[in-house]
């Protein structure tokens, strides 16, 4: 089975167009499709909501990536004040009640 792009490209445009890109690490959102591309595996399931989570949580990581002077790292986030994605949070995604 060959999985086609065109679904991660759809999730990212739908995500992009929902955030207020107001802190701009190395991966900005105009670079996001192509970085996912390049680094997301491609994922399908009958679930939509799992789906849209799995490329979201993509899409919210890149974001999490900052240039240091040595080396690139992951971030656990960008200012105390302002939670990673903006405008774009999980909350707005349909998540299942934790178990615990």
């Amino acid at each position: 089975m060959i999985l086609d792009d065109q679904l991660l490209t759809s999730y990212i445009d739908q995500f992009n167009r929902a955030d207020e890109e107001t802190v701009y690490q190395q991966i900005p959102n105009a670079q996001a499709a192509a970085w996912l591309a390049r680094q997301a595996p491609l994922f399908e399931c009958p679930d939509p909501a799992i789906q849209q989570t799995y490329y979201f949580r993509w899409w919210v990581y890149r974001k999490h990536i900052k240039q240091t002077d040595a080396r690139r790292r992951d971030r656990d986030g960008v200012s105390p004040s302002r939670p990673m994605g903006g405008k774009t949070q999980l909350h707005q995604l349909r998540r299942r009640p934790s178990s615990v």
